[in-house]
C-alpha cells in the first residue's frame, strides 16, 4: 500500500510539473500578419471577348472555330524565272513612198513577227 501511495504522489507531481511551463506568459503582446485578397471587380469573359470577331466563326450548333487566313508561302517571280539583264534596241526605217504619207486600212497588221522564248522552269 505504501508503494501505491508513492506512485500516486510521483504521478501527481509529474503532471503538475509538466503543466507549469505551459502557463508561462509571453513577453510581448499578440500580433497578426493578415494578408487578405478580395476581388475589386467581377466580370465574365467569353472567347468572343478575347479573340476579334473577324477571326471567329460560329456554327449553327454553337461550336466556335478560329479562322486565320494568311499566305502559306510567297514566291517572288525572280525566283521562278531567270531573265537576262540585257536590253535590245532595233532601229527600223519605214520606207515611205513619195510625200511621206500613207494610209493603212483598219485591222492591217503592221508588224507580224512571232518570237518564241523558252524559259527553263524548275519542275
Amino acid at each position: 500500500m505504501q508503494y501505491a501511495r508513492s506512485i500516486r504522489t510521483v504521478a501527481f507531481a509529474g503532471i503538475l510539473l509538466s503543466t507549469l511551463p505551459g502557463c508561462r506568459k509571453d513577453a510581448g503582446p499578440a500580433s497578426w500578419d493578415v494578408d487578405v485578397a478580395l476581388p475589386l471587380l467581377t466580370t465574365r469573359l467569353t472567347i468572343g471577348d478575347l479573340i476579334p470577331d473577324s477571326l471567329l466563326a460560329v456554327a449553327p450548333d454553337g461550336s466556335v472555330s478560329l479562322v486565320y487566313t494568311s499566305a502559306l508561302f510567297a514566291v517572288d517571280l525572280d525566283t521562278l524565272l531567270e531573265l537576262p539583264d540585257t536590253s535590245f534596241v532595233y532601229a527600223y526605217a519605214f520606207p515611205l513612198p513619195g510625200n511621206d504619207s500613207f494610209n493603212l486600212p483598219p485591222g492591217f497588221p503592221v508588224i507580224s513577227q512571232n518570237n518564241m522564248l523558252r524559259f527553263d522552269l524548275p519542275q
